[in-house]
C-alpha cells in the first residue's frame, strides 16, 4: 500500500512539473530519443516545452524569444517556424536534425553544441539579422561563401575537428568583431595567415589555435583595431623583442602554452575570461 501511495505521489509531482497538455496540441516529436530525467526543453520563463506525459514538443507561444535544449539527440519539426520573435536559441545534443524548411528570422544568438557538422545548414544562413553564431564543424572546408550572407555577424566561435588554413570565407564578414576558432583537441598549428585578412577592418577579438611565427605576427598587425589576441603557443624562432613591438598596444594578449617567461611590463598579459574587464 505504501509503495503504492509512493507511484500515486510521483505522478502528481510529475505531472505539476510537465503540465497536462489539456487544449494545448502539442508538436509530435519524429525520433523520441529522450530520457525522462534529462529533458531540459525550457523558454526565457523556464516554462517546461516538452511534456512527459504525452512525450510531445508542446506548441509554444509565437511571443517566445528564447528556447534552451539541452537533450541526447534533438530533433526540431518545421511547426517551430511560427516563432516569429525568437531571438536566442540554444541546443545542446550528441545530434541534432533541424528541418531545413525551418526559417527564424528575427534570430540573433545561436550556440549549437553538438556533433561536429560537414558544413553550416541552410536554415542557419537563412536568419538575416544573426549577430552570434557558436557552431562545431569538421574542417576549413565546412565553411564556404554563403557565410557572407550572414552580414549581422559579431561574433563567431568555431570549434574545429581539423584545421589546415584559415577560412577565406570568414573574411567577407565585414562586421566580425570577435573572431574564436579553436581545435578539437586543443592542438597547436602552424597555418599561413592571408594577408588579405587586414580587411576585417571591424575585428577587435581573435583567438587562434596556432602557434604564433613573425610571417602570422606580421598579416595579424594588419588587423588595425584589433584589442585582444589569443593563440596555441609561440614559434621557437619568434623574438620575444619583436613579440613586444608588434602586441605592445593590444589591451590583452594571452598564450595558452609557453615555456617563454614574458614580460608583463611589455605586453598586457591578461587571460580572455578578464579581457572585457578592461
Amino acid at each position: 500500500m505504501k509503495k503504492k501511495w509512493h507511484i500515486i505521489l510521483l505522478k502528481i509531482i510529475l505531472t505539476l512539473f510537465t503540465g497536462a497538455c489539456k487544449s494545448v496540441q502539442p508538436i509530435p516529436v519524429i525520433e523520441d530519443p529522450y530520457a525522462e530525467g534529462s529533458i531540459r526543453y525550457v523558454d526565457e520563463g523556464k516554462k517546461i516545452l516538452y511534456c512527459l506525459k504525452c512525450k510531445k514538443l508542446r506548441l509554444v507561444t509565437p511571443s517566445t524569444r528564447e528556447i534552451y535544449i539541452v537533450a541526447g539527440n534533438c530533433v526540431i519539426p518545421n511547426e517551430v517556424k511560427q516563432l516569429p520573435h525568437l531571438e536566442t536559441l540554444l541546443i545542446d545534443a550528441n545530434k541534432c536534425k533541424i528541418d531545413t524548411t525551418t526559417r527564424f528570422k528575427k534570430l540573433k544568438r545561436l550556440r549549437l553544441i553538438s556533433q561536429s557538422l560537414e558544413s553550416i545548414p541552410n536554415w542557419i544562413i537563412s536568419c538575416p539579422q544573426l549577430v552570434s553564431l557558436d557552431i562545431a564543424l569538421d574542417d576549413e572546408q565546412s565553411i564556404n561563401s554563403s557565410i557572407s550572407q550572414l552580414k549581422n555577424l559579431e561574433k563567431l566561435y568555431v570549434k574545429f575537428d581539423k584545421l589546415r588554413m584559415f577560412p577565406n570565407a570568414l573574411i567577407d564578414l565585414n562586421l566580425l568583431e570577435s573572431l574564436n576558432i579553436e581545435m578539437k583537441n586543443r592542438k597547436s598549428i602552424e597555418i599561413i595567415l592571408p594577408g588579405s585578412i587586414k580587411k576585417m577592418e571591424n575585428l577587435e577579438s581573435l583567438s587562434l589555435p596556432i602557434k604564433l611565427n613573425h610571417s602570422t605576427l606580421i598579416a595579424i598587425t594588419g588587423l588595425k583595431n584589433l584589442k585582444y589576441l589569443e593563440v596555441e603557443s609561440l614559434s621557437d624562432d619568434l623574438p620575444l623583442e619583436v613579440l613586444y613591438q608588434n602586441l605592445g598596444q593590444l589591451k590583452g594578449f594571452y598564450v595558452i602554452n609557453t615555456h617563454e617567461k614574458l614580460d608583463g611590463n611589455r605586453l598586457n598579459l591578461i587571460s580572455p575570461d578578464r579581457w572585457h574587464d578592461n
